[in-house]
């Protein structure tokens, strides 16, 4: 037969061992069971941040169903909070890394902080008409194409400037004056390049490029060279219904005058008609402009 003392005894220990038990039962109630799965830092764009969308993983990369990430709190570099919370989005203004404390609501889940780095990394960009003609004539002047800024540019970044690239790719500056530049050589390319730029350094950059052309003897004031190959490459037809080329004055159709190595022979499809056989021409590069 157990004496008293023994029976306390039991019960003592059946005492620690319960509240041993419930302790572990609590201990294991509130071990998080999962983390949030987002990045450690992030770069974004200054202005309106849509706030993403985090689930709470396993360790094995398992959604776990039943949490909700929201975001918590948001504070500067200074450690300042910032208070431009409004539904999904987040509104920063001035440049700087940011802490985004996200959480799940819940003791089983870690907060979980994402810096993000704001800054204006967007480059202002140019809206231009590219007014150039196809080609570009020896002995003409030319103006630089017509363009507006758009973005936070800063001017004393941003230059316009023209090189001659030789057949061989030898590039060369060509001088600008009240915007424009003339043409000097008389094969290869001009190419104008536009560098756009903001006070944080973002650039753009644009280039046109136009080869040299011209006819094989250049005449005074003389525009269309209708009687050389050249003078086909000046005009284009206005109507799809008749097609034009040049022909030597040996060809057949062909109607040159005096000393002239050939014409423009203007062809009609026969099928539509038209009032007086007339076509119409398009002048489109001139081989003089400076008039």
């Amino acid at each position: 037969m157990k004496s008293k003392n023994t029976k306390r005894a039991f019960i003592a220990v059946l005492s620690v061992f319960a509240m041993s038990a419930s302790g572990a039962a609590f201990a294991s109630c509130t071990k998080p069971s999962g983390y949030i799965d987002a990045p450690e830092r992030l770069e974004a764009e200054l202005g309106t941040y849509v706030i993403p969308d985090y689930e709470v993983v396993d360790k094995n990369g398992m959604i776990l169903a039943g949490y909700n990430v929201y975001l918590k709190s948001v504070t500067n570099s200074d450690g300042e909070e910032v208070d431009s919370i409004l539904g999904s989005a987040v509104t920063i203004d001035d440049a700087g890394v940011y802490s985004f404390v996200y959480s799940a609501g819940s003791k089983k889940v870690k907060d979980v902080t994402v810096s993000i780095d704001f800054a204006d990394r967007t480059a202002p960009t140019i809206n231009y008409q590219d007014d150039l003609p196809k080609f570009l004539i020896k002995g003409n002047s030319y103006r630089i194409p017509s363009y507006t800024l758009s973005g936070d540019y800063d001017a004393s970044k941003c230059w316009t400037k023209v090189y001659h690239i030789a057949p061989d790719k030898t590039e060369t500056e060509v001088t600008v004056e009240s915007l424009r530049f003339k043409v000097t050589e008389g094969e290869g390319h001009y190419a104008i390049r536009v560098h756009v730029e903001d006070a944080a350094g973002n650039p753009n950059d644009y280039e046109f490029i136009r080869p040299v052309d011209g006819p094989a003897t250049v005449v005074e004031n003389k525009v269309l060279y209708l009687d050389e190959q050249f003078g086909e490459r000046q005009i284009s037809c206005y109507q799809s219904h008749y097609t034009g080329g040049y022909v030597s004055k040996d060809a057949e159709g062909a109607h040159a005058y005096g000393d002239e190595a050939g014409a423009y022979k203007v062809s009609f499809d026969g099928v539509t008609p038209t009032q007086y056989n007339e076509g119409l021409l398009t002048m489109d590069v001139p081989a003089i402009i400076d008039l």
